[in-house]
């Protein structure tokens, strides 16, 4: 593997071939952090991913992580006492209470927790509502996906699912037979495919529907998916599916906008293909890799790929 994402894990654990150097292992994701522990003081943050403690980022409310913070109530804006505020509300400063900063009337407002889904990256929540940004998540809503089509209202799920229906990545079947399925536009062009069987609700509705195929495990493992959260009718069992390869076209096209918004382990990998509803001919689908948009067509049951559920919000 070349690693143009992130990288290799072991830089040195190359083969050479035609100048290009190939590597074994690529990362999963990007090492940050550097320090084995932190500096007295200070607060950082542990990342799973290098198991190392970061030396910038950390300390709410600081520019800098892992350094020593300001404590200087001048410096930090403090320079006011109580009773110049007048009776307005004031925010104490932290290293002498004395000092005080105080809020306008405007500023006293509650801030929103949510927002209309109009932007791609946002995080969607299971009332259909939308997270002001995806470090700034509403207490007592979950996020059920991310969007990724704001002109068709698509988001992803936040996770794959496994064969057994649970959150995880492992590989799936698309069908266990082959047949031309029933009111299945038959899309057999790559540069059509955008413009035909587009939509991917209907197209899971019709492979889960037609008996020629056996088992339509990704159809199904879709259709029964329902993520803990939902709190509304528009993410229940039943409305999510499989996307169409326009779909995971569009969703490819923003994919780091995407990834920003998934938590390590979760985010959509460069060498992932996954499954789409668009029917090729009898015997194949369309599925897409994530890591450079090229479509491919594959047959029904010769090798499983990943499956992400999308629903309508």
């Amino acid at each position: 593997m070349t690693c143009p994402e992130l990288g290799p894990v072991k830089p040195s654990d190359y083969c050479l071939l035609n100048g290009i150097k190939y590597y074994n292992e690529c990362k999963t994701c990007e090492f940050k952090c550097s320090l084995d522990s932190c500096p007295d003081g200070v607060v950082c943050d542990y990342e799973d991913c290098s198991q190392k403690y970061c030396d910038i980022g950390c300390a709410t409310n600081y520019t800098y992580w892992c350094t020593t913070p300001e404590t200087n109530c001048t410096t930090l804006g403090y320079t006011q006492t109580t009773s110049d505020c007048d009776g307005v509300a004031s925010i104490k400063c932290p290293y002498d209470t004395s000092k005080v900063f105080c809020l306008r009337e405007e500023e006293q407002e509650e801030k929103p927790l949510t927002k209309t889904c109009d932007t791609i990256g946002d995080v969607l929540y299971g009332d259909g509502t939308c997270a002001v940004s995806a470090e700034n998540l509403a207490p007592n809503l979950k996020p059920i996906g991310v969007v990724f089509d704001t002109a068709n209202r698509l988001a992803i799920a936040l996770t794959n699912i496994k064969n057994d229906g649970s959150a995880g990545k492992e590989k799936i079947y698309w069908s266990k037979s082959y047949c031309d399925v029933p009111d299945l536009a038959n899309c057999m062009s790559a540069t059509t495919v955008t413009t035909c069987g587009v939509d991917g609700k209907t197209n899971t509705f019709n492979i889960l529907k037609s008996t020629c195929l056996g088992e339509t495990k990704a159809a199904q493992l879709v259709n029964n998916y329902e993520p803990n959260g939902c709190q509304s009718e528009f993410c229940k069992k039943g409305e999510w599916f499989l996307g169409s390869i326009r779909d995971l076209n569009n969703l490819y096209k923003s994919i780091n906008t995407i990834n920003k918004s998934l938590i390590v382990g979760t985010k959509i990998g460069s060498y992932d293909y996954f499954w789409s509803s668009t029917e090729y001919d009898k015997y194949k689908v369309w599925k897409i890799n994530m890591g450079d948009g090229n479509l491919f067509t594959t047959y029904k049951y010769n090798s499983p790929v990943y499956v992400r559920p999308v629903v309508k919000y």
